[in-house]
């Protein structure tokens, strides 16, 4: 296999559990394999999303309960098993061949402070992670956190009316009832809020709420409200948070 071949590998948007420990090994050959199943094990319990279920059907936007379930089985399945490995101190070949997202793993691990490797981020970016080891142009930059870091993000007490990193935003009632729960979301540090999630905590009375309904200007031409995926972005599929422009990549 070729290095183009090893990159474009490397770069897909899932990966196994074997693979991530196979990958950080290769660029960090110093490290002991237990400790990073371990960490590995950390950064799985800490997101549940850092497992990947595949969706079947993608036309269909909406947060399905028996993903949910499956995703948390897996979540406790894959965590347990890696920590026995590492405890064991033998079996590593043994990983549970989970699927996981690079772009939530990648998020994760920054919230838990733990530095980023390269091999979350596409080949043009191999060279950049965060937290004390060279640092260069992440994929997706972390979000801000606090007022120090934000300065220049301010809202009415309804969230009619938001200034988002310099840019003003006008919402429906609707709208800002959503912003607001995102906005408390991102003020905790929160990684996004699903779908389902988000129709529940702002009262929707649709079965089927979905994010770019609400946020759609015009049913005809498909028009989105200015904030969307400047503002307001999907950072996994039917999975919301908020951010500056650029901080996340859209998912396909």
């Amino acid at each position: 296999m070729g290095i183009k071949e090893i990159q474009a590998y490397r770069a897909r948007e899932v990966m196994t559990t074997g693979q991530f420990m196979k990958f950080w090994l290769d660029d960090y050959p110093g490290d002991d394999a237990y400790e990073v199943a371990k960490l590995l094990a950390d950064v799985i319990e800490a997101d549940a999303h850092c497992i990947h279920i595949a969706n079947t059907n993608p036309d269909l936007d909406v947060w399905d309960e028996d993903q949910h379930k499956a995703r948390r089985d897996l979540q406790s399945e894959a965590a347990t098993t890696l920590r026995t490995l590492a405890a064991s101190g033998k079996g590593l070949d043994a990983a549970p061949p989970t699927m996981l997202s690079r772009d939530v793993l990648a998020k994760t691990c920054e919230a838990l402070k733990v530095p980023v490797p390269r091999f979350l981020y596409p080949p043009a970016a191999e060279d950049g992670f965060w937290n004390g080891r060279q640092c260069g142009t992440p994929a997706a930059a972390p979000v801000a956190t606090d007022s120090e870091a934000a300065p220049d993000c301010h809202h009415t007490d309804d969230f009619r009316r938001v200034r988002w990193f310099g840019t003003t935003y006008t919402f429906s009632p609707n709208q800002a009832r959503a912003v607001e729960v995102l906005w408390s979301h991102w003020e905790q540090g929160g990684l996004g809020l699903t779908q389902k999630v988000l129709g529940d905590l702002i009262d929707s009375r649709s079965d089927r709420f979905r994010m770019r309904d609400l946020f759609r200007l015009s049913g005809k031409t498909g028009e989105m409200h200015p904030a969307w995926n400047t503002m307001i972005h999907e950072v996994d599929r039917g999975m919301y948070a908020l951010g500056r422009p650029g901080d996340f990549c859209t998912p396909k």
